[in-house]
């Protein structure tokens, strides 16, 4: 009897679930944009009364088929920023939903290492803008071309804020300055420095950004 009893509860519970349907944003949303321990699909995931359930594997099979679309194109750079921001708990739980559906599918690593990586990338293209920027503003002032580049920076950074990180590009014509930056950034606070610009800038002398070579020789010669 005890047995019949349990059977008709799992029944009932089966077909319940089977009324239940997630759009594919309520599956993102509650298992990484705003995770908490407290949403039905985290339950359903890990709750014992659901582990027969039809619905606990249509769920894993979509999170299994968003994680190889990360895998294949990557996230987009606002997942990327609301990672970095959760706390400890939030993080604590996408880990144990993600690394869950890992198992199941045998992945060969869990689901920080993915985010990690793209993280790295979206990280390295951030500081390439900023150290250029920054590179502009403390040399180029009075470059004739600088209107140039910062609406080649204005397009980073709204590409930065929602669209795919790989599929963000450097355009070629901040990529070559980036060398440039690296050496001329730590010479801010030189004296030499400072009395060439301000020379410069009585003369209202207009350059275009690609003579910060002939800056570069100023410094070591």
């Amino acid at each position: 009897m005890q047995n019949k009893k349990i059977q008709l509860i799992d029944d009932l519970i089966q077909l319940a679930t089977n009324k239940i349907q997630f759009t594919i944003d309520e599956i993102l949303r509650d298992t990484f944009e705003r995770p908490t321990g407290t949403t039905c699909i985290y339950a359903i995931l890990f709750e014992d009364c659901f582990k027969s359930s039809t619905l606990r594997q249509i769920i894993i099979d979509q999170l299994l088929a968003l994680w190889n679309t990360w895998e294949d194109e990557g996230f987009r750079a606002n997942q990327i920023r609301s990672w970095k921001k959760f706390s400890d708990e939030e993080r604590l739980i996408v880990q144990r939903i993600w690394n869950y559906v890992g198992e199941k599918a045998e992945k060969q690593y869990q689901i920080d290492s993915l985010i990690d990586k793209h993280r790295r990338e979206m990280d390295e293209k951030i500081q390439i803008k900023e150290k250029i920027t920054k590179c502009l503003e403390i040399y180029c002032q009075n470059a004739c071309d600088k209107q140039l580049y910062l609406d080649l920076f204005l397009e980073m950074e709204t590409q930065l804020k929602s669209e795919i990180v790989r599929s963000i590009k450097i355009p070629n014509e901040i990529r070559i300055l980036q060398p440039l930056a690296d050496r001329l950034n730590p010479l801010e606070k030189l004296y030499a420095w400072k009395t060439f610009l301000a020379e410069n800038r009585r003369r209202k002398h207009f350059v275009t950004i690609k003579n910060l070579f002939r800056l570069i020789f100023y410094a070591f010669r």
